[in-house]
């Protein structure tokens, strides 16, 4: 049986399984991080919209995907 991931959390297009898809944002939604979400979205939605990160240099290129 298929899995339904939803719409993305960055484009709102629906996810379709593939080799790069989805993606999974944690997203925290307390201060103390004790509680969280974790949200799905395509992979190629990552470097139109978050900044790279100084904890993860070059994470966003292909090779990572």
């Amino acid at each position: 049986m298929p899995v339904n991931f939803g719409p993305c959390c960055f484009c709102g297009q629906q996810i379709e399984k593939t080799t790069t898809d989805p993606c999974r944002v944690t997203v925290s939604v307390s201060e103390d991080d004790a509680k969280w979400q974790l949200w799905y979205c395509h992979g190629q939605c990552f470097p139109a919209r978050l900044i790279e990160l100084p904890e993860a240099p070059g994470f966003f290129e292909p090779h990572y995907f």
